[in-house]
């Protein structure tokens, strides 16, 4: 099970890489999305549950992130899962 690491990590301070097709083809996106969602339903602080996660965020330095709504609501947010997400 993935688990936050600490606000020191290197990780967390250094700038994430790409995904390549590779690791499209491999399994490795589908195992980090898959410990992303672990990580984030695991989270729960004071009562408050998480809404989003980032690969560093575990200890992976790769782009990659989800929002996914950990709320029974029947208006939850649909999961949104980002690849390589670009700003412009």
């Amino acid at each position: 099970m993935a688990k936050l690491v600490p606000e020191n990590h290197p990780t967390l301070h250094a700038i994430a890489e790409e995904i390549s097709s590779e690791e499209f083809s491999n399994g490795t996106v589908t195992k980090i999305i898959k410990d992303l969602r672990s990580a984030l339903k695991e989270y729960k602080v004071d009562g408050f549950t998480a809404v989003a996660i980032a690969a560093p965020q575990i200890g992976i330095g790769k782009r990659v992130f989800i929002i996914e709504d950990q709320s029974k609501d029947r208006d939850a947010l649909p999961t949104l899962i980002a690849v390589n997400p670009l700003l412009s």
